[in-house]
């Protein structure tokens, strides 16, 4: 889909926990599917696989037009999109939910939370469908 990095957020509500040898083990299998995939498709640039790291460590890292996708999101993901030229982030929220800190941290970051459509997602799932619909509306 053209994903350059994957950021994990550790975030309030987040279900899994890594540490130690058992994050280490997670991380190199992400980073096999990355290169699967790459291999598969025929690209020839890996997507990063970054560590999981907090929700402030991630927003410090946002280059560029970010959305930060919530079921209650003020704007829906197609006229979010409507500035969007050239690069994108997509921060997708853990299992629970984030929490209001979490969401008041990145409003005052300058995010604009967004919704994608009646429906809540996964969090597995999410990424993957922000991420094609991203790719047919900004037709990349």
């Amino acid at each position: 889909l053209g994903v350059a990095e994957l950021r994990p957020v550790a975030a309030e509500r987040s279900v899994l926990r890594l540490s130690g040898p058992r994050l280490d083990k997670r991380l190199a299998h992400w980073r096999a599917i990355a290169r699967a995939a790459s291999e598969q498709c025929g690209r020839n640039r890996l997507m990063l696989v970054h560590p999981p790291a907090p929700l402030a460590a991630c927003l410090e890292a946002v280059d560029g037009p970010a959305l930060f996708c919530h079921p209650e999101g003020l704007l829906d993901f197609r006229t979010a999109l409507a500035d969007v030229r050239d690069g994108l982030t997509l921060m997708v929220g853990p299992e629970g939910g984030w929490s209001p800190e979490e969401l008041a941290l990145a409003q005052r970051r300058g995010l604009t939370g967004v919704r994608f459509g009646p429906r809540v997602l996964r969090t597995e799932t999410a990424g993957l469908a922000l991420a094609a619909a991203a790719t047919a509306l900004l037709d990349w």
